[in-house]
């Protein structure tokens, strides 16, 4: 998925989809590309949780707004160690 924003507008929210709607989370983290974090962006690193029948979650990520005039720049979200819930709980 591909998202556009401009840096006036101040953060961009990413939508994140869990299409089966079962409970579980997942770590969601910025990754840089031309853009950095710190100075285009804030990096983000956290754990989405999804409860059950929870089908959509989102992360809003701060862009920083500056006064200089700059080509596109490109930063990636990456998500991985998905883990259902299910396999959390105890088996007792």
């Amino acid at each position: 998925m591909h998202y556009s924003v401009s840096e006036a507008s101040g953060h961009i929210r990413i939508i994140i989809l869990n299409k089966r709607g079962i409970a579980c989370q997942v770590r969601a983290t910025t990754i840089d590309a031309e853009a950095l974090a710190g100075d285009d962006y804030e990096k983000f690193d956290d754990i989405v949780a999804f409860e059950d029948g929870q089908k959509q979650s989102y992360i809003d990520i701060k862009i920083n707004d500056d006064d200089n005039w700059e080509p596109d720049e490109d930063f990636f979200v990456q998500l991985y160690e998905c883990i259902s819930c299910l396999a959390l709980r105890s088996p007792n």
